[in-house]
């Protein structure tokens, strides 16, 4: 196969990669304050944009369709590994190799495999370093778009040649740098290390990110989804709307009947926002008796149905409280929409809060 990779479109990547990292942390607020004015902010937030479309034409232009997509699937539960190689040859032999330790999806195209693990996520990847416009370094960069899940760890695969390309990978964040010719053995054993590490990450970043008493995500996971349904609305003009929920007399429940009653309370909540939501939609506890519904691609109509509904369930599914009475707990929201006027997390997050206690002084009245 050709290679249509030129140092102008590695460049390009690795300029997009740069500009939607300055990008995110200026969402973050980790740029220094020299760095923050409004001219500059547009700046970095056109470039991301129009960064990102440019390299997604070009790759579309230097890469084939995908000639193999194969996935292996086992009867008892593997890890599951994603193989990236240009060469169909030896993407058929990793997978040989891979086939009876672990579950296997495989693709000859980098921006292709990207989409497969955001639709089924990977606990390692094997890449080729050298491919067609997106290599194997340049593969991790994509990989890590998403801060809700951290990126799988890579085991990078090259030629003698590129040899001195393993430091440089190794800073960048490869777990490990396998060189040609290797044997069977040493690719499982890099690659189940790999497995337990990324398995390790992701039970460390889901306890920073959960709540303990519900199973949600926190206060933190929320900043980080709407970052990114924020960018996602700015680039591709879709609506996000994000609701504020209390549940309504926690305190007197808990003075009452005891805190034991109060969590199951807070769990109902939990449960019948659950019930309710979209898997694109993230349900969050932020602490106590407040709740919050991220719902991209959602109208504030589409958003006050589903909340209704989740009355609904919570009207249906009453507590039981110690004393063997029923108790259907109640909740009050408030909705807000990105729009020209409400661009950020802090506006959002603004606007929802003023609706929600507006609904709660109306049941007060």
């Amino acid at each position: 196969m050709p290679d249509y990779t030129t140092a102008a479109e590695r460049h390009l990547v690795a300029l997009w990669g740069a500009v939607r990292d300055a990008h995110t942390l200026l969402q973050r607020g980790e740029l220094d304050a020299h760095f923050r004015d409004q001219q500059l902010i547009g700046l970095i937030t056109s470039l991301s944009k129009d960064l990102r479309q440019l390299s997604d034409a070009i790759q579309t232009r230097v890469q084939p369709a995908p000639h193999m997509v194969e996935v292996v699937r086992n009867p008892e539960a593997k890890p599951r590994v994603l193989v990236v190689d240009d060469s169909t040859d030896r993407l058929t032999a990793t997978v040989a190799m891979l086939g009876d330790d672990f579950e296997v999806a495989a693709t000859n195209v980098a921006t292709h495999a990207v989409k497969l693990a955001r639709e089924a996520p990977v606990d390692a990847v094997v890449t080729a370093l050298r491919m067609p416009g997106v290599d194997g370094l340049a593969l991790l960069d994509l990989l890590r778009v998403s801060s809700m899940s951290p990126a799988p760890p890579l085991v990078v695969v090259a030629d003698p040649r590129d040899t001195a390309s393993r430091r440089p990978a190794l800073e960048r964040g490869v777990f490990h740098f396998l060189v040609r010719p290797f044997e069977r053995e040493e690719l499982i054993a890099r690659l189940q290390s790999a497995v337990m590490h990324g398995q390790e990450l992701q039970r460390e970043h889901n306890l920073q990110l959960t709540d303990e008493l519900t199973g949600l995500f926190n206060r933190r996971a929320l900043n980080i989804a709407l970052r990114e349904a924020l960018t996602k609305s700015a680039e591709q003009g879709v609506p996000v709307a994000l609701a504020l929920v209390d549940q309504d007399g926690l305190k007197q429940v808990n003075d009452r009947y005891g805190h034991i009653a109060g969590d199951r309370a807070i769990v109902a909540v939990a449960k019948a926002l659950s019930a309710v939501r979209r898997s694109t939609d993230v349900v969050v506890r932020q602490g106590g008796d407040e709740f919050a519904i991220l719902m991209p691609n959602t109208s504030i109509d589409g958003a006050h149905r589903m909340l209704e509904r989740a009355e609904g369930v919570l009207e249906q599914n009453p507590i039981e409280l110690p004393d063997g009475r029923k108790l259907v707990v109640r909740i009050s929201f408030g909705i807000a929409s990105c729009n020209a006027s409400v661009t950020t997390s802090e506006s959002l997050l603004a606007v929802a809060d003023t609706a929600l206690y507006a609904m709660k002084r109306q049941k007060a009245a």
